[in-house]
């Protein structure tokens, strides 16, 4: 068998590589340079320049600038007719002349003189001062030893006058004082009038605290603590009644190191005696509560029972803190301490 010969294949011409050219080398600005410099291209050339540097503004009107601009394009101007090239150059004039007049320049007309200025430069406020004497006081001699506070007996406080008039007091006594003057009666001073008020609400108070005492239940003696719950009792740790709302705890329970002299009353009845015993852990009222750090009231009980609260001084057990560290689902669960705790 006979084969076929390989035809040679015709030579194709090679093109010779295109030449590699090399990009200009561009040099990046150092964190340095770039705070105190900015770079930009310009016509093909990367120019740099200071910040610090002071450059002129202006704008496209300006007629430097046109003039820049005409010579740079001076083959097209030359093929522009005469009539276009006068109509900028009157163009251009009126700009600066309504320029001039705006900043209040003088211009000069076509005779030689001056036009008026059409409107003066607002001038800027001046500041106003004068110089005021003025002598510090002397600063006191710093005393040796602490301020030490020293609790008044009873005595002075009978006869201190805790009631201050307001406004209304002094009307009304102005107004009394004239018709005791037409009557021929001497007038109430300032002094005797806030003294007999004062003496006329602490003896008020004091009858009303006598009345409730003698209305009050008497003390049950199998009474047990609102708080544990506990009956027992021994001489270091008593249980007491509260004199107005007849709560019963604990010493150690509520607080209370030492047993008071004369008639003790719990932490509400001494503070707001008008106001219910509210909790704002739980829905009940009455029974033995305390000041919250954000001066409200809760049960001792229920800062026992809720995990996040607790109590910012233990031997006192108040004021009751963290209440605001409870989370939200916490509030809507169910209080199941029965209402009995809290007569």
């Amino acid at each position: 068998m006979k084969k076929k010969a390989r035809q040679p294949r015709a030579t194709v011409p090679q093109r010779s590589p295109s030449p590699i050219k090399p990009s200009p080398n561009k040099q990046i600005l150092t964190y340095a340079q770039a705070q105190r410099m900015v770079e930009f291209d310009l016509d093909g050339h990367i120019h740099r320049i200071s910040i610090y540097d002071k450059l002129d503004v202006v704008s496209d009107d300006d007629p430097l600038v046109q003039e820049m601009m005409e010579g740079n394009s001076n083959k097209e101007n030359a093929e522009k007719p005469l009539l276009q090239v006068r109509q900028r150059s009157a163009r251009l004039k009126n700009n600066q002349e309504r320029r001039n007049a705006a900043l209040g320049i003088a211009s000069h007309g076509p005779g030689g003189g001056h036009h008026a200025v059409c409107h003066a430069a607002p001038k800027l406020p001046e500041p106003k001062f004068r110089n005021v004497e003025y002598n510090l006081p002397a600063v006191p001699k710093r005393p040796a030893a602490f301020f030490k506070f020293i609790e008044k007996t009873d005595e002075e406080l009978d006869e201190e006058t805790e009631y201050d008039m307001d406004e209304e007091d002094y009307a009304w006594l102005d107004l009394v004082n004239e018709k005791r003057k037409s009557e021929g009666i001497s007038k109430v001073s300032y002094n005797v009038f806030e003294f007999l008020i004062d003496r006329f609400e602490k003896e008020l108070f004091l009858e009303s605290l006598d009345q409730a005492s003698e209305k009050q239940a008497p003390i049950d003696e199998d009474a047990v603590c609102s708080i544990c719950m506990d009956g027992e009792y021994h001489k270091n740790n008593t249980i007491l009644f509260c004199d107005t709302c007849r709560v019963a705890v604990h010493q150690e329970c509520y607080g209370v190191p030492y047993i008071p002299e004369g008639q003790w009353l719990c932490r509400h009845c001494l503070q707001s005696p008008t106001q219910p015993a509210g909790c704002i852990l739980c829905p009940n009222k009455g029974g033995a509560v305390k000041k919250t750090d954000d001066d409200r009231w809760g049960h001792v009980v229920c800062a026992l029972w809720v995990p996040e609260v607790g109590f910012s001084n233990t031997t006192f057990i108040e004021p009751i803190d963290g209440v605001s560290q409870i989370p939200p689902a916490r509030w809507k669960l169910t209080c199941y301490i029965p209402p009995a705790r809290w007569k």
